[in-house]
Formats: structure tokens, sequence, C-alpha cells
């Protein structure tokens, strides 16, 4: 009977840490998508500088 317990209290540790990394890892995506969606504003804001620069130039 210890065994199987031991058995079973090992799986049920096991899940869990699964789904620590699971959660860990949602986040990680969620962080990355986050990071890209800065990334993108950055440039656009960048792309909108430069336009300004050149109509502040041309004028």
């Amino acid at each position: 009977m210890k065994l199987v317990t031991v058995e079973i209290v090992s799986k049920l540790k096991t899940a869990r840490e699964m789904k620590e990394i699971n959660v860990l890892l949602s986040l990680e995506a969620s962080q990355a998508n986050e990071t890209d969606k800065l990334l993108k504003f950055a440039e656009n804001v960048r792309d909108l500088a430069s336009v300004k620069g050149s109509e502040e130039y041309v004028s």
C-alpha cells in the first residue's frame, strides 16, 4: 500500500509541476506578445517621426 501511495504522490507532484510549467510558458508567451506589440509601436513612431522630419525638411 505504501508503494502505491508514493507512486500517486509522485504523479500528483509531477502533474502540479507540469501545471506550473504551463503557467510559466503561458506567461512568457504573453510577455513576448506584449514585447512584439511594443516593438511594432516603436517602429510606427519611428516611421511617423521620419515622415514628419522629411516634411519639415522639404518645406
